[in-house]
């Protein structure tokens, strides 16, 4: 489990170990075993889900930070020729030759 995770927290070579509970990682071995002393007493964290038709909203903005997002899109697209017009030389022009239309995403 160690060597999965650890890849995917960090770049140093440094060994993590984790709590196979609560997946936190720890430096030691030792602070893994104090650790694993009141990790089982507290409750396994549960993810609650909005209901079928309700609305789920954020409003405490005051809490929160700002941290760039970024997000990668993946399209698959179908390329269809299409008729153009002849471009005018003396302005800058894009000259469009196919339509992407999209046939799959992730």
């Amino acid at each position: 489990m160690s060597k999965l995770l650890t890849c995917q927290k960090t770049k140093h070579e440094e060994k993590r170990h984790y709590c196979l509970r609560c997946l936190n990682s720890f430096t030691t071995e030792e602070v893994l075993k104090k650790h694993n002393e009141y990790c089982p007493k507290n409750g396994a964290v549960k993810i609650t889900l909005p209901k079928k038709g309700k609305i789920l909203e954020f409003n405490n903005f005051n809490r929160s930070t700002k941290v760039p997002v970024v997000v990668y899109a993946d399209f698959e697209c179908m390329t269809k020729r299409i008729q153009s017009c002849q471009p005018d030389l003396d302005n800058s022009f894009t000259e469009k030759y196919q339509k992407h239309e999209p046939s799959g995403f992730c």
